[in-house]
């Protein structure tokens, strides 16, 4: 069994879903970044303190950041190089990442959001 529901403002830019079954629910949010039309999904974790992007993800928001060989270019200005925040799972495990970028999303008719990510390898989504 699934439910769907959204929260749109007259731009239609803000969606939120829940998926649910006997198992899970889930959380996502569409954010459309600023000055594109190009949108991303992140999956909304309330416990999470730290908004984690997937390399892949990142490729496709910023391909001017990659080399030539297709790699993230870690002396891009777009991505901070690695601060010296540890970032850890619940289970105290280390999430590695390549660095920082901070994301403007437009949030339907609101003001403008810069939302912080750490960029990792991963196969999940953007939380």
């Amino acid at each position: 069994m699934s439910k769907h529901e959204s929260v749109n403002d007259d731009d239609d830019n803000v969606c939120i879903y829940t998926i649910s079954d006997k198992s899970k629910s889930q959380l996502q949010a569409k954010l459309t970044i600023t000055g594109t039309k190009k949108a991303l999904m992140t999956q909304i974790d309330t416990g999470a303190g730290a908004n984690l992007l997937p390399v892949r993800c990142f490729k496709q928001l910023y391909p001017q950041a990659l080399s030539s060989e297709g790699k993230v270019d870690m002396t891009n200005p777009i991505l901070t190089p690695k601060p010296l925040t540890s970032l850890t799972t619940y289970n105290r495990d280390e999430i590695k990442h390549f660095g920082i970028v901070d994301v403007k999303c437009d949030v339907g008719k609101h003001a403008a959001h810069m939302i912080r990510f750490y960029v990792r390898e991963s196969d999940g989504p953007a939380i």
